[in-house]
């Protein structure tokens, strides 16, 4: 099968799907960041060329940002 799994729900993310269904953790100077649409301070220009730590569908990054937002208030 083509394409990469999402790191939450292991569902296919086929090549060349669009940036604003998926977000991307990749390492910069050692810290790993999140690009993708809506991210705030990284660019998705800047995601080019750095190493790979994992991608996932904007809705299941979005779901566990809600609930750990939930878990801590």
């Amino acid at each position: 099968m083509n394409g990469i799994r999402c790191h939450d729900c292991q569902r296919v993310i086929p090549p060349g799907v669009m940036w604003s269904k998926r977000i991307e953790c990749r390492l910069l100077n050692g810290i790993e960041q999140v690009f993708g649409v809506n991210i705030t301070g990284f660019p998705l220009s800047k995601a080019a060329g750095l190493p790979l730590v994992w991608i996932k569908h904007s809705k299941c990054y979005w779901a566990a940002e809600k609930r750990e937002r939930r878990a801590s208030a």
